[in-house]
């Protein structure tokens, strides 16, 4: 991943999002062997929105796999202990899983307004010291084999974000922003990134049709 972002200027990635508990890969599997030969790299997103959603890991592994697209897989803060985000980690990294996403997570759909955070990171550049630490061979309950992922850090272009500093002293070699719908609003957020040595891609949706 970090070779594609280093030698293309421009790049062109789909995210999916698998679909809810109970629904088929199919589509998804479907879209991936049309977009074989024709992107650099698709992100695969984890509880989007916060629902129930599995399949991060088999489409990541099966987009890399059969169909040759680098994955991105997201990995989510939220309702996770350290040590289960350890073994979903190696998960990855055993399948040939190689680039991360690490974002902080959308609060589940069922989620009552007055209930509490759940899960030991409420910060993400947290989980990114994780998993950088696991690079470095340095685990949870012992060293071992050094792991070898790229690790990419979310952007909020149109938030207040004041942690890209923290997400690249824990490790996080690019950042990728959320959509950008006000171009003004990410100069503004772009502004910020020159004194900080960091690899920046945007996000943009493309308009496929006119409704009005």
């Amino acid at each position: 991943m970090q070779k594609i972002i280093d030698l293309k200027k421009f790049t062109i990635s789909v995210e999916i999002i698998p679909p809810k508990n109970g629904r088929s890969l199919d589509k998804v599997y479907s879209l991936l062997a049309r977009l074989h030969n024709k992107i650099d790299f698709v992100s695969v997103t984890k509880g989007a929105g916060g629902s129930h959603r599995a399949g991060t890991l088999p489409v990541s592994f099966i987009s890399q796999n059969k169909y040759g697209i680098p994955a991105i897989a997201h990995v989510v803060c939220r309702e996770h202990s350290r040590h289960e985000l350890e073994n979903e980690i190696m998960d990855l990294h055993y399948l040939g899983i190689r680039n991360v996403l690490v974002i902080k997570g959308d609060p589940p759909a069922t989620r009552k307004e007055d209930e509490p955070w759940k899960g030991e990171f409420k910060e993400s550049f947290k989980l990114i010291a994780q998993i950088n630490a696991m690079n470095e061979g340095k685990f949870l309950e012992r060293e071992g084999e050094p792991t070898e992922f790229t690790i990419m850090a979310a952007g909020h272009p149109e938030e207040e974000d004041n942690n890209i500093q923290q997400k690249k002293d824990a490790g996080a070699e690019a950042i990728i922003t959320q959509m950008v719908f006000d171009i003004e609003t990410f100069k503004k957020y772009k502004a910020k990134v020159p004194s900080i040595p960091i690899i920046v891609v945007e996000g943009f949706m493309v308009l496929i049709m006119r409704l009005y």
